[in-house]
């Protein structure tokens, strides 16, 4: 761990010490915290605010180095104050909750923060708990991958101990350890670290008065004081990567042998084009933040398209985003009202419940929450196993509405997959597949498609965001969605891209 120098003034720890010990029973009311806090010196009070609001990457710069199983002596007890008592209730039982304790962080002279030993393992075990209430993935994540929950839990929690130096673990190998650990599950259940809490304050308050009430609840929860100040002071590299969204490289793909005729630039993440020189082919990368006007000017290129036999959607390489896009898109293609049945498996823990109450009220018109086994009937693949500790299960059903203006095309689809469609390129996938609206070609998805917006935590003392998905869902072979993903109808072979696959189907398809 590297060296820690931090001010401390005698008379200030002796009085932040005393505090402290006033707030450890965190039922203390937050006007009584504030006039407790009010008799701390000046410096003290704003110690969380000296530091102007900003861009993380304008700060200065720190090794990359791994610490995270390493742990050293070199900075001195002296350096630093004396450890905070810590709560002795469970989060989910105080005044708090669900929002982050409002006990000032401690930040040294480098702007790095610090968290007592105490801390960041209360921070640790109180993930824990929250997943093991509202995640609804661990069991099958055992059956499936052989993953042993139990034991990741207890590896890094010992990792977490193992970085603390003089009664303190810093901010750096705090995430550092929290990621790794989320990491053994494979990105299943868009389990993460929230890296970028920023861009989730933007697009949770662009949303907020959508979606029953849980975009302005997510909103608050991101923008709480605590985690404002935690990721002001985090550095980039300390999440060592964005793990949550397909990176570049994963995304270049080899030259096409296929010559591709572009035609035009809908937005930076939607090209249009034709292959052959004949059949329409549109290039997504992104569903996420298509600007305004998109939707309307591929409308105007499906008219465009009209009285083509054939249309090739590719998106391959695209990470996902916001399932709203495809929906309009699908629309504008679709002859018929098209109807998804999907199966929710969700646990009723406390943090569900907070965030949101819609969801196990009755209160979603496109929600129909099972009462009795007649889930079976219509969902028979989805085995009993395989639900863990999921106590709900939701019926939900999705309707695509037909295009009712004439003029668009109506022709085959055809949409190229690869296993870095994720998320809501994969509920696109998903809904291609299994209402037959058009055919996939190329490889098997990443998955986690089959559910909503992810959910998030804010643990209590860091205010560190941590994402997760409360829907469980199944393919329609049995296996788990956010585990396998979704197959192709029509695997490409190592040799042939899933572009050349495709315009061989074609020719097939037409020479029938």
């Amino acid at each position: 761990m590297k060296k820690r120098n931090c001010k401390v003034y005698l008379q200030v720890a002796a009085c932040v010490l005393a505090v402290a010990i006033l707030l450890c029973s965190c039922g203390v009311d937050p006007q009584q915290r504030n006039e407790i806090s009010g008799s701390l010196s000046t410096e003290q009070r704003t110690s969380s605010e000296q530091f102007p609001s900003g861009d993380t990457d304008s700060q200065s710069d720190t090794s990359g180095a791994d610490n995270t199983d390493s742990k050293s002596d070199d900075t001195p007890e002296s350096a630093l104050s004396p450890a905070p008592p810590v709560c002795k209730l469970d989060f989910t039982q105080t005044d708090s909750f669900p929002y982050p304790f409002e006990d000032e962080l401690l930040i040294g002279e480098e702007r790095d923060l610090l968290l007592s030993t105490e801390q960041a393992l209360y921070d640790y075990d109180t993930m824990w708990q929250l997943l093991e209430e509202n995640f609804p993935y661990l069991t099958v994540i055992k059956i499936e991958l052989g993953i042993d929950w139990e034991e990741v839990k207890a590896d890094y929690r010992q990792k977490m101990e193992n970085c603390a130096t003089a009664g303190y673990i810093s901010q750096e190998d705090f995430i550092r350890t929290i990621n790794r650990c989320l990491r053994e599950f494979q990105k299943v259940g868009h389990l993460f670290i929230g890296t970028d809490r920023t861009w989730l304050r933007e697009f949770f308050n662009k949303t907020r008065n959508s979606n029953g009430g849980l975009f302005g609840t997510l909103a608050d929860l991101v923008n709480n004081p605590k985690s404002i100040l935690f990721y002001l002071h985090a550095k980039p590299q300390y999440f060592e990567e964005k793990n949550n969204v397909v990176s570049k490289e994963s995304t270049e793909q080899e030259p096409e042998p296929v010559r591709i005729r572009w035609s035009r630039r809908i937005a930076p993440c939607i090209d249009t084009g034709y292959v052959q020189d004949t059949i329409p082919y549109l290039k997504i990368t992104s569903f996420g933040n298509w600007p305004k006007g998109a939707q309307d000017t591929l409308a105007d290129v499906f008219m465009e398209w009209a009285g083509k036999t054939d249309l090739i959607i590719d998106v391959r390489g695209n990470g996902g985003g916001n399932t709203a896009e495809w929906h309009k898109m699908a629309s504008l293609l679709a002859q018929d009202d098209v109807t998804w049945n999907m199966c929710w498996g969700i646990m009723s823990g406390s943090l569900n419940t907070a965030l949101y109450p819609a969801l196990f009220n009755g209160e979603m018109s496109d929600i129909e929450c099972y009462t009795d086994d007649t889930w079976q009937d219509d969902f028979p693949y989805i085995q009993k196993e395989n639900l863990g500790g999921t106590d709900t299960l939701l019926k939900v059903t999705k309707i695509i509405p037909k295009n009712n203006a004439p003029g668009y095309f109506n022709g085959k689809i055809w949409v190229l997959i690869d296993e870095n469609c994720y998320s809501a390129t994969d509920a696109f996938a998903c809904f291609c597949k299994e209402t037959g609206f058009a055919t996939l070609v190329g490889t098997t998805t990443g998955g986690n498609g089959k559910g909503a917006q992810p959910f998030y935590m804010a643990l209590p003392y860091s205010g560190l965001l941590v994402e997760y998905d409360p829907y469980l869902s199944f393919n329609p072979d049995g296996t788990c969605n956010g585990i396998t993903g979704t197959p192709p109808d029509i695997v490409s072979e190592d040799s042939f891209s899933a572009l050349e696959t495709c315009l061989e189907a074609i020719e097939k398809e037409r020479n029938k």
